[in-house]
């Protein structure tokens, strides 16, 4: 018999592979939850205590690691955010600011 042919991966935003659909199933959870006023409130909540946080010169190297990790995955969020909103069409007046990239993502 012959073997159903499986649908490509591509590389996801996270670096893991998955096809289009997955991709975008994903995006559009995480655009659904975060679109909602307590989503924008957890999430303006967990960039002030990773992206806006300014580690001062007294952080050790594994602190400073921590909290990159922590910021990448804030960062992470964001950007399923805006590949849900954008692929639903949805950027509006409605949208929350919180949704725009961090300035420090393309770093």
């Amino acid at each position: 018999m012959p073997q159903p042919k499986k649908k490509p991966a591509q590389q996801g935003l996270d670096g893991q592979p998955r096809t289009i659909e997955v991709e975008d199933q994903i995006n559009d959870l995480f655009a659904s939850l975060f679109s909602q006023p307590s989503g924008t409130a957890v999430l303006n909540y967990l960039r002030s205590i990773t992206i806006e946080m300014v580690a001062g010169p007294e952080v050790t190297d594994a602190q400073l690691r921590h909290l990159e990790g922590q910021r990448y995955l804030v960062g992470l969020i964001s950007r399923r955010i805006n590949a849900g909103v954008r692929k639903r069409g949805q950027v509006n007046a409605d949208t929350p600011t919180v949704l725009k990239e961090p300035k420090d993502a393309a770093e």
